[in-house]
């Protein structure tokens, strides 16, 4: 490269900023996302990052997206995928309701996931901020006993 410069990714070099890799390995469940994955999620984009990492720790990864276009053969690349479309298939109404959707959805994972005695302590959260956010209040919601990492 030019002037002693080398390429990264740039998912990489935001996590690097953010010192993701030491929280997310500290985390026991790590919730990412984006609108809709499909095969180029899976191509280094932040999530597929962000599941890397949290694979190589043994930590389990859940992906929250507005809608799945993934391949059935792929989804496993996450251990749960929570899609928007499952709760309100039409993309207009979807989007109006995203947040309200988004909570319901989380809330629905964390208590089923809880039920059946698998429940994170702690809970890292790598997604946009106003689904942060919406993450943060439906696991607060749902969990009992909780350690949230929000990465900001």
């Amino acid at each position: 490269m030019c002037l002693g410069t080398r390429y990264r990714p740039g998912a990489a070099v935001v996590l690097g900023w953010s010192r993701a890799v030491s929280r997310i390995s500290a985390s026991s469940l790590v919730v990412t996302g984006e609108g809709r994955l499909d095969q180029q999620t899976l191509l280094g984009k932040l999530p597929d990052t962000i599941r890397k990492i949290a694979r190589d720790a043994g930590v389990p990864v859940w992906a929250v997206c507005g809608r799945c276009d993934l391949p059935e053969e792929k989804r496993s690349a996450f251990d749960r995928i929570i899609a928007l479309s499952d709760l309100e298939p039409d993309p207009e109404t979807s989007m109006v309701r995203a947040g309200s959707l988004l909570s319901r959805a989380v809330e629905e994972a964390v208590r089923q996931e809880s039920a059946e005695g698998r429940w994170a302590e702690r809970v890292a959260c790598y997604s946009q901020p106003s689904s942060r956010a919406r993450v943060t209040a439906a696991v607060r919601e749902s969990a009992s006993s909780f350690d949230i990492a929000v990465d900001r």
